[in-house]
């Protein structure tokens, strides 16, 4: 049974602590330097719209709960939702590999409609910062769909902009899933070596 502690941010699998996708991701884009004001201000606006988007997706958005800071990323959103016509079959969702012992948080899993194209197969990573990171998100992405159950799902990340705007990217990397086993095993090894000092 897979639990999450959304305060500690901590994923745990039969009452043992397992490495989060986003944990694990960490090595790969260094933040030193920003401000912790700065980067608390993103993590709570990432939740924020995170949130507003799912309420939209259940039909429950309470228009006046939108701040001056969340409405145009919500409005990016719905301007996704018209576009691609998705049709989700998770949100939020909660993965487990049971082979590799990590767990994560999938934003979307479902259909949607991309360069006219529909899609049957696909998961999506919901994103609110300025910038692009395909280093990190490539693997993330894996990361999900391999957990998923759907390794053959097309990978996209879903980037939401404060003045309503959107940009949908495919993630199409194939070394993205080696880079991401890579890693846990360094964090898995980091973590054994850790305990036994």
């Amino acid at each position: 049974m897979l639990d999450f502690d959304p305060a500690a941010h901590v994923y745990r699998w039969g009452g043992k602590i397992v490495p989060g996708v986003t944990t694990v991701l960490r090595g790969l884009h260094s933040l030193a330097g920003v401000p912790l004001e700065i980067l608390e201000a993103a993590q709570q606006r990432g939740t924020d719209v995170h949130a507003a988007c799912e309420f939209l997706d259940q039909d429950d958005l309470d228009e006046d709960s939108l701040t001056d800071q969340t409405r145009g990323y919500v409005a990016g959103y719905r301007s996704f939702l018209v576009d691609c016509a998705p049709n989700y079959a998770g949100i939020e969702e909660r993965v487990y590999h049971q082979t590799l012992g990590y767990a994560g948080t999938l934003d979307r899993r479902g259909e949607l409609t991309y360069a006219g194209e529909r899609i049957e197969s696909a998961v999506i990573d919901l994103k609110t910062s300025a910038q692009a990171y395909p280093v990190v998100w490539e693997p993330q992405l894996a990361a999900y769909a391999q957990a998923a159950r759907c390794p053959d799902a097309r990978r996209f990340t879903l980037q939401l902009r404060p003045d309503g705007t959107y940009r949908l990217r495919e993630c199409s990397g194939l070394s993205a899933w080696p880079v991401f086993v890579a890693l846990l095993t360094l964090h898995n090894w980091k973590a054994k070596h850790e305990c036994n000092r």
